[in-house]
């Protein structure tokens, strides 16, 4: 029921299955770093350049459907970390930045702290900006549900969350509450209203029924969400064509028989435009509505008066 912060970080992460942690190791950071590499069943993966971490926890997170773990110094390597966790947040990422900070003793000098920008919690403002939950560790007494709650975000918007853990709080010891000690380490999925699922259902069907010239949409989404299979049952059970949006390339297979490509709005192959725009339904699976997905332009009418999208977690 109280354990010092660091080795409550570790356990966490174990227990959801995290076996990697890619970082930089710096002043702020390093007794952070040091419980990190105690722990023999992490893997420490570390680089030259916080980009590069960023990245590489990015290519984990997408290609073993875990949370890929950052760990990085205040200022500047939490500075240089901000451009590859903003296209994670983008491209829906479940990635984690631990970043360290300055100790309670350095914000009594009331002085710059090494590599601080505007003010001490400026590097936090920024990372409230780019992902979906960021919260900085300061308090025993909610270290570990402030923890959790910024973990299961991560999870439930797929997205980048930021803990900065200040260093004389690594060794504090925490108080755990009994809800985290006898959780199974599962992480909650996102969860629709039945009733709207139902009726969302039921009027896709009545109009595909009706339709004499559907079309499906596979977006990135379907890939993130790991539902590409189900979507490959649907085109093979309901015989519509299919075209994959440009991020989507790959996420439907591309010998299959129902497939046409690669749809890119205005400067798409005139066959899959004209396709498209002659669909009487259009079905969008995870495809989301931005200018590279419509090849820089408006979309065109089909896509806007004659389609269901299911993305973002709506229907």
């Amino acid at each position: 029921s109280r354990m010092k912060l660091g080795d409550f970080l570790i356990a966490y992460l174990e227990k959801i299955g995290v076996s990697h942690m890619f970082g930089i190791p710096g002043d702020l950071v390093i007794n952070l770093f040091f419980k990190f590499g105690r722990h023999r069943g992490l893997k420490i993966v570390t680089f030259s350049h916080e980009p590069g971490v960023g990245f590489a926890a990015d290519g984990y997170a997408r290609a073993k459907g875990r949370i890929g773990v950052i760990c990085v110094t205040y200022g500047a390597g939490g500075h240089n970390m901000v451009n590859p966790v903003a296209g994670s947040f983008a491209e829906r990422v479940p990635l984690l930045v631990i970043s360290g900070g300055p100790g309670e003793e350095e914000r009594k000098l009331g002085v710059l702290i090494h590599h601080q920008a505007k003010e001490i919690e400026s590097q936090y403002r920024i990372y409230r900006e780019v992902t979906c939950a960021a919260k900085i560790i300061d308090d025993p007494l909610r270290a570990a549900t402030d923890i959790d709650e910024v973990i299961r975000a991560i999870w439930l918007h797929q997205q980048p969350g930021y803990l900065e853990i200040h260093r004389d709080m690594v060794e504090r010891e925490i108080r755990i509450p009994k809800e985290i000690i006898d959780w199974n380490g599962e992480l909650p999925q996102p969860q629709s209203d039945r009733r709207k699922l139902d009726e969302a259902v039921r009027e896709t069907v009545e109009r595909l029924n009706h339709a004499k010239r559907p079309l499906i949409l596979v977006g990135i989404e379907s890939y993130r969400f790991k539902a590409a299979k189900d979507i490959v049952a649907l085109v093979e059970r309901t015989g519509v064509p299919c075209c994959a949006s440009v991020l989507a390339k790959g996420a439907f297979p591309m010998n299959h028989p129902q497939y046409m490509g690669v749809y890119l709005g205005a400067i798409s192959p005139p066959r899959i435009r004209k396709r498209v725009e002659e669909a009487d339904l259009i079905i969008a699976l995870g495809m989301l509505l931005t200018d590279i997905e419509s090849g820089g332009r408006a979309p065109s009418e089909a896509l806007r008066d004659r389609s269901i999208w299911a993305a973002d977690n709506r229907v």
